[in-house]
């Protein structure tokens, strides 16, 4: 078996300074991968008249490199509220979208458009044969929210509510939830249609409440070159990309140029998910390795998911779980780790 060279197993290349060398050849592989998933979905939306835009590292790519980011591993793509709907029921008919590629839902925040015909798991779900999907572009929807400050603050306490209960029924299956699958439906669909994205002011992904952005840049959004196509962003783009990465256009040091995602995703584009799936009990000592990596290659993170998992326990609502999650972000070990792992989040910032 040969998994792709950026995957968890193979990603351990270390550099000074706690740095990972990162294999732009395997990326360049992987994206060309990703590009043919985004140009399916294209010409699904294209033929539906559903609305679609790049947005966070997307967009990113789009402004600064004319395509995906070299070290990034897939695209961020957000849809309105009723066209994220739309497609989502769209993926469900049969015939309705190209054979070997298939839309999964998590967490009630958008989904993965993915190529089934190849594997791409986080480290979350390697020991969860029925959660492996493939390499995959996300989906989230654009949600409209008040225009007012204190409405907005309103709005986002009782999203993250939201989150955090919905976290806690997708990722931990040995704890007690307080709302049941039908209650966290109905609420994810007040959010995704109390305040139509045609007569908002404001909008935000739905799966990231920490930022707010103008709508009209996506209600008159531009053209964008991307890799060998076009891609819609918004026509505010620039303010944008300053809100989320600050001196955005600044270019990061070269032992900075790392993917987010390195150690926490197994990517193989030789064999599918459902190889993987179908071979796990053979592949337990791959799983067991995978673990291994996980621990040994990012401690501090894997030390901070344990704690969050033992905090999460004792969890009888969605926002004391958020609020117990945010001490462990904020925790200085937490910092380091994610630091590491996550990078392209703290390029930008201002010293």
């Amino acid at each position: 078996m040969q998994v792709f060279s950026g995957a968890l197993l193979c990603y351990n290349k270390r550099m000074k300074d706690d740095k990972y060398s990162p294999d732009y050849e395997s990326f360049r592989e992987l994206h060309a991968v990703v590009l043919n998933i985004f140009k399916t979905f294209q010409k699904i939306c294209d033929e539906n008249n559903l609305r679609y835009f790049a947005i966070s590292g997307t967009t990113l790519g789009a402004a600064l490199w004319k395509g995906i980011i070299p070290w990034d591993d897939d695209m961020d793509i957000a849809m309105p509220a009723q066209d994220f709907l739309k497609f989502k029921k769209l993926c469900k008919k049969h015939g309705a979208i190209p054979k070997g590629f298939s839309f999964t839902e998590y967490n009630w925040f958008g989904g993965k458009f993915h190529d089934n015909r190849t594997m791409c798991t986080g480290i979350h779900y390697i020991s969860k044969p029925d959660r492996y999907t493939g390499v995959f572009i996300d989906i989230v929807p654009l949600i409209g929210i008040p225009d007012d400050k204190d409405g907005q603050k309103a709005f986002v306490d009782e999203l993250n509510n939201f989150r955090g209960a919905a976290i806690i029924a997708d990722r931990f299956d040995n704890i007690d939830t307080p709302y049941s699958k039908a209650q966290l439906d109905e609420w994810a669909k007040k959010f995704l249609t109390k305040y139509p994205f045609e007569k908002s002011t404001y909008v935000m992904d739905f799966s990231d409440s920490r930022y707010i952005l103008k709508a009209s840049g996506f209600q008159n959004p531009v053209l964008m070159p991307f890799e060998d196509t076009t891609i819609p962003v918004s026509s505010n783009y620039e303010e944008d990309l300053k809100i989320q990465y600050q001196n955005y256009s600044k270019y990061p040091p070269k032992n900075q140029r790392i993917n987010q995602n390195q150690l926490l995703f197994t990517i193989d584009m030789k064999h599918s998910s459902a190889y993987y799936a179908k071979e796990y009990k053979k592949l337990q000592p791959w799983v067991a390795k995978c673990l291994d990596q996980w621990q040994s290659c990012a401690g501090v993170y894997y030390d901070c998911y344990t704690k969050e998992l033992d905090k999460a326990k004792n969890m009888v609502s969605g926002q004391t779980y958020m609020n117990a999650l945010n001490a462990v972000y904020n925790s200085k070990s937490y910092k380091l780790g994610h630091l590491l792992l996550h990078p392209i989040k703290h390029l930008f910032k201002k010293k």
